[in-house]
């Protein structure tokens, strides 16, 4: 018996539809992240890969979708918008680690603070287009957890910290490793 992933059936149901129903953007289609910077964190690693490599079977446009869990039964984002937010993120990122850190707009839609329930965290959020949406819930989770957000020490690419993580990836680390140990030097006559 052949199970099919999420993604999958998110990208079926699609076909059939095109849109995301309520009860799958009020999920959030972020996956199993369960703290913004878990989130933040898997859009930084969408915007570090190729858009057709981050976007297959629409994983990228339903993580979208997944930032802005207020915008209910919206036509959903398409795929030259997300292209496009794809390069707006990733150069807001690579301009928030930089040094010096470059400022970045807010969206223009008409902004106002929300709370899903009594209790629960206040947000961000918009009226207006999908796109502006997504743009805010992007600058929630900046608010939210925006601190892990470093540039990598060895290659300048900006990535979310764990812990104490100060490279954005393993090759970044063993590079450095390399460099103090005289690996990366070549072998002098004896």
């Amino acid at each position: 018996m052949t199970t099919l992933s999420k993604w999958t059936k998110l990208h079926c149901m699609r076909k059939e539809k095109n849109t995301l129903s309520e009860e799958d953007t009020l999920k959030g289609l972020a996956g199993e992240e369960t703290t913004d910077a878990d989130r933040l964190r898997r859009l930084v690693d969408y915007v570090r890969e190729d858009f057709r490599i981050a976007d297959e079977e629409g994983r990228f446009r339903a993580f979208l979708h997944g930032l802005a869990p207020h915008v209910r039964k919206t036509d959903y984002l398409k795929e030259q918008d997300a292209a496009a937010l794809h390069r707006e993120f990733g150069e807001m990122f690579r301009g928030l680690v930089a040094d010096p850190p470059q400022r970045y707009p807010l969206p223009t839609a008409y902004g106002f603070l929300r709370r899903q329930k009594p209790g629960a965290t206040i947000r961000f959020s918009g009226e207006g287009r999908t796109v502006d949406n997504i743009r805010w819930g992007v600058v929630n989770l900046l608010l939210s957890a925006g601190e892990n957000l470093l540039a990598c020490k060895e290659c300048g690419e900006p990535f979310v910290r764990e812990r104490r993580q100060v490279f954005c990836s393993e090759r970044c680390s063993q590079r450095v490793r390399d460099r103090r140990r005289g690996k990366g030097k070549p072998l002098k006559n004896r």
